[in-house]
Formats: C-alpha cells, structure tokens, sequence
C-alpha cells in the first residue's frame, strides 16, 4: 500500500481497522478503502490519496447488530494502540459461522415478506417490491458464503453460487443493464440520497468506480439494493415510492414479475428450512 490508512484519517490513537472489499480481498484496483474509525459516530469522510478513494467511516464499540459483527469478522485491524478492539475481533471471529447464519436468516425472513408485498395490483410497486426480495435473497446467499453484502455481491454469488446468481440476475433484469439506464437510475438515486441527508458523494464514488470497470450488471443490482434501503425506511412515502421506480427500473409486465417472485419465494423458503433452524430459540449473539 503506498500511503498510510491510519495517518491518513487522522484517528489520534482510536482503534482502527480496515473493512469492506479491500479487506476480504474482493476488490478491483479502482475500489475504495473503507476504514473504520472507532470514536464516535458520525457521517463518513471522503478522502482522496495517491488517487484512491478513502470512505472513513466512525462509530464505537462494541457492535451489537449482526450486520456490523459479520463485517468486522474479515476486519484487518490497522490500529489498536490499546487492545479495545483486538479481542472484539477475535471473539466475533470465534462466532462468525452463528453470527453469519443470522444474518442470513434474517435477510431470508425480509425476501419472504417483500415477496408477498409484490402480490399487489400496482405492477411499479410489485416490481419494486419482487426486486426487494431478490436483493434480501442475494444479500442471504452472500452472508451463507461467509462475505459480506456489497457491490461485488453478484461477483461473488457468480463464483460460489451459480444457481443463486443466476436467479437474482433474471429477477432484476440486470440484461437489461447500460451506461445510459444506469446514469438514469443513478441520477434518482443521487437525488433521493441527498433530499434525506445522505452522503450521496459516496454513492457516487462506487458508482464511478463499477462503471470506469465495466461492471454494468454489478453496478445494476446495487441500484436496486438502494431503493430497498429508500423504500425499507419509508415504505409508504410517495416520492420515495416514485424515486424507487426509476432506481430500480421498474418491470411492467406482472406475468414476468409473478414468476420471478414465485422463484423467489421457493429458494428463500428452501434456504429458511435448510439454515434457519440452527439458531432457533438463540435470541442472543
């Protein structure tokens, strides 16, 4: 690495680690360093250095949501000057194949529900809704593969569960993926993003990054995984409702969204059966 991560972000003695795609050894050469900062939680810096994006997120310790546990489970610990995170890091890598079972089968429970919300006469929101499905499924395959949910999500899926992958990629039309669609979808998103507060530089930057690699289809499918975020926070908002359609490219014809659903529907069921049992009555990470 030709710069110093925790120079940079200017931690001042906080524990420090590095998250994210850089850190499971995913990512392409133009991808971003997520560093974690743990002193305080507040929006994320954007850092630029020897040409490469620096996203330094903050928050403290210790996690408690199953979510943050798995990230920090491929954590590479940068610095920890007085062992708070070190032993953090390594009970979590003690428990990862619970704590990744969890998040699975919660991801799992979220596609079941988001599939029968597409059982709805609006073909827009029924897609949006299909489509929110198909991204918990990915989001459970992921998780199931010991990684974490990203924009290399259908990268890894592709590699370690073909079959997953492909019905993920025919669920969201990602065939359908183009630089133009793309911008267009990403504009909605970029527009939502900062109408709520967000940091819609960072969105921003990794869209950059997948489509400087070509990687339309990825790029896609994580345009759909923010709308699920926009329409997870506020359902029943109308410009959100709206703004979702474009995010996430809405389907129109319902006889396609039907099957797709229904293929859903019977992979998260099989999955729920096959892993959810081994953490029931375990209401505690």
């Amino acid at each position: 690495m030709e710069f110093d991560l925790v120079d940079i972000c200017g931690a001042e003695g906080s524990p420090v680690g590095l998250a994210g795609c850089r850190a499971e050894n995913t990512c392409y050469e133009s991808c971003a360093y997520d560093v974690v900062v743990f002193d305080t939680i507040r929006p994320t810096d954007i850092l630029t250095c020897s040409e490469k994006h620096v996203f330094v997120h903050h928050t403290i310790l210790p996690p408690h949501r199953p979510q943050e546990q798995a990230t920090y489970n491929t954590m590479r610990l940068l610095s920890d000057d007085e062992l708070r995170l070190a032993p953090i890091l390594h009970d979590i890598q003690q428990r990862s194949e619970t704590i990744f079972n969890r998040c699975a089968q919660g991801c799992l429970v979220d596609a079941l529900m988001y599939a029968a919300r597409s059982d709805c006469d609006d073909s827009d929101m029924a897609s949006c809704w299909q489509n929110c499905a198909a991204v918990c499924l990915a989001d459970a395959a992921v998780y199931l593969e010991r990684h974490t949910p990203s924009s290399h999500t259908l990268d890894i899926l592709r590699r370690q569960n073909p079959k997953i992958a492909s019905i993920i990629a025919d669920a969201v039309g990602v065939e359908r993926a183009s630089r133009t669609l793309i911008n267009r979808m990403s504009t909605a998103t970029m527009s939502l993003i900062e109408a709520h507060g967000d940091s819609a530089q960072m969105v921003n930057h990794r869209v950059s990054m997948m489509l400087h690699d070509g990687r339309l289809a990825d790029c896609y499918l994580y345009m759909c995984g923010m709308g699920r975020t926009a329409l997870a926070a506020m359902p029943n908002d109308a410009t959100v409702q709206y703004a979702a359609h474009i995010m996430m490219d809405a389907e129109r014809d319902m006889s396609r969204i039907r099957d797709a659903t229904s293929r859903i529907r019977t992979q998260a069921t099989a999955m729920l059966e096959a892993h959810g049992g081994a953490l029931v009555g375990n209401d505690t990470i």
